[in-house]
């Protein structure tokens, strides 16, 4: 069983509504099979650069250390880009975050978390995964709309970011939800 959940959502600065902030922020809660792996009380995340690296491991591994651009629960996220190669966006941070290993096994993903293993099933995984991202887009709908300067670089991060967030969640929901 898994229980992965946001908390404590806001805005940079500790705000509940910010038209300019791009990256929601908060606490993440992560059980796995009745264990606690992050508490959601003591690190501040960038929680939807996080639902974005988590909806990428739907589809392929994740190791931690290896060339991706930050941590699967990054502590920051500081721009939003267009990957010129492909669909997804680049949201670069910092090198602080929490990291874990995420494999495809089996019809199970097996997390190597701190030097131990936890297996759960994909359709588990996925589930959680779903659930976190739609607290997630409800925290941005319940704001006021987004207001993205005329920068055609933020702009167009921006709009690969939310355009990746809605296809993974689509891509997600027509392979695990019945």
């Amino acid at each position: 069983m898994i229980i992965l959940e946001p908390r404590n959502m806001h805005w940079v600065g500790g705000s509940k509504d910010d038209e300019k902030d791009l990256c929601a922020h908060g606490n993440i809660f992560l059980e796995v099979n009745g264990i606690t792996l992050v508490d959601g009380k003591t690190e501040d995340f960038t929680v939807s650069a996080a639902a974005i690296f988590l909806l990428r491991t739907l589809e392929t591994d994740y190791i931690k250390d290896s060339l991706h651009e930050n941590q699967i629960f990054p502590c920051c996220g500081f721009y939003m880009a267009v990957d010129e190669h492909s669909e997804n966006a680049i949201i670069p941070g910092c090198f602080d975050g929490v990291d874990f290993d995420v494999l495809h096994e089996f019809g199970n993903i097996r997390l190597l978390f701190d030097d131990k293993e936890y297996i759960v099933s994909e359709k588990e995984w996925c589930e959680a995964i779903l659930h976190f991202s739609a607290l997630i887009k409800a925290f941005y709908n319940s704001c006021r709309p987004k207001v993205v300067d005329s920068n055609d670089f933020k702009k167009a991060g921006y709009e690969r970011f939310l355009s990746e967030w809605d296809r993974r969640v689509k891509a997600a929901k027509a392979v695990y939800q019945d």
